[in-house]
């Protein structure tokens, strides 16, 4: 409709999911639609919250390796804690939660507390963990949105630059999205607040991962002017 219609450019649209299975099948099934041919479809940004980002940090310079396993991450947790003797008082999984928890939040890691001896040993834990995939030159996929984030609210031309080129951005799976993610989209999508988000409240899924369904609920009242279409026919 924006491009066909409204005659936007494609280049102008991007299009956010959470899977690069929905991705695909996105690019797939535009292709078909009328009035949109291949090029269109390859002129727009379609992706996961983590290829599109990560596409735009490469673009400035990072080229830190990506940990896409969770299993080498819990062993570099179990060698901080072997270090600090503190094998058998944590859990890997349950220290890395944690630490995922506080990055979607946007939560800077030398804010933590440090009133009990607990909390000042997963703070060291933290900044530890931290130092060793700086050391080896890695990022994890929360740190691809941390550093973005942290690049778009730093480099204000930068985020003109993606202000300017996205007019209209599209998101799918809103019921999921997490706090950090919401605030990438709020600020490329200003001034004008082109936005259009497609969820369900009931059908939240990814809470372990942070999705926070007060995004979908309270989304009206952050945009007054939003344009609410209900889908109630099954």
């Amino acid at each position: 409709y924006l491009i066909t219609v409204k005659k936007v450019e494609p280049k102008r649209v991007m299009l956010v999911t959470f899977t690069k299975k929905a991705a695909d099948e996105m690019k797939t099934r535009l292709a078909t639609l009328p009035g949109l041919s291949q090029q269109m479809v390859r002129s727009m940004t379609i992706g996961t919250f983590h290829a599109i980002f990560l596409r735009l940090l490469r673009s400035r310079g990072f080229n830190q390796r990506i940990i896409s396993s969770e299993k080498r991450k819990q062993v570099a947790i179990k060698l901080i804690l072997k270090e600090k003797a503190l094998q058998d008082s944590y859990e890997p999984e349950s220290l890395l939660a944690i630490l995922s928890s506080h990055k979607t939040n946007l939560q800077d890691l030398n804010d933590l507390p440090t009133k009990t001896t607990v909390d000042k040993e997963i703070k060291d834990i933290f900044l530890r963990y931290e130092q060793w995939k700086k050391d080896n030159n890695l990022m994890d996929f929360d740190d691809m949105l941390v550093e973005t984030y942290r690049l778009l609210t730093t480099n204000q031309r930068l985020l003109q630059l993606m202000q300017n080129r996205f007019s209209y951005i599209l998101c799918d799976e809103w019921q999921d999205t997490n706090p950090i993610q919401f605030e990438l989209i709020k600020l490329i999508a200003k001034p004008n607040d082109g936005l259009f988000v497609v969820g369900d409240d009931d059908q939240t899924i990814y809470s372990f991962n942070g999705a926070d369904s007060n995004i979908i609920l309270n989304f009206e009242k952050l945009y007054p002017n939003t344009k609410l279409i209900t889908l109630d026919i099954l």
